[in-house]
């Protein structure tokens, strides 16, 4: 036998005591993946105990959060710094709602928005003093 024909034959071996399929054996089953009901687990509080999830080789462990009301409060705080004014905020819901309902294409309706945001920022409207005015802050004109 040559040399290339016993390598050969030696990694077809390895191969096979891999995968179990030497000598009769049978790769073994794998075990069932535990299924979890979501809702059925946020509604009877266990929000303490961490999610379980039993794969064939790895076993994943999700743990919820400690949050508290205060860190909530921070995040919903900077998220508000980030959105638009409340009308313009509706005139881009809509204008996604008619992107979405096929009225208008996608990409029309991105670049309206994106023209929009350009617009406003390039005449003054996107800082403080126009979120003031808009809720009333600022000093009406006679």
């Amino acid at each position: 036998m040559t040399e290339t024909a016993q390598t050969t034959r030696r990694s077809r071996e390895r191969a096979q005591s891999r995968s179990g399929t030497a000598a009769g054996r049978k790769p073994a089953a794998a075990k069932p993946v535990q299924s979890v009901d979501p809702v059925e687990l946020a509604g009877n509080g266990h929000a303490d105990r961490p999610l379980t999830l039993t794969l064939p080789m790895i076993t994943l462990q999700f743990r919820p959060p400690q949050v508290t009301g205060r860190e909530i409060g921070q995040v919903l705080g900077i998220a508000r710094s980030f959105l638009p004014p409340r009308e313009r905020l509706a005139y881009y819901g809509g204008l996604g709602a008619l992107a979405a309902f096929g009225l208008l294409e996608w990409p029309v309706a991105a670049a309206i928005g994106v023209g929009t945001v350009i617009a406003q920022r390039s005449r003054g409207g996107g800082g403080e003093e126009s979120r003031a005015r808009a809720d009333g802050g600022g000093r009406a004109s006679a």
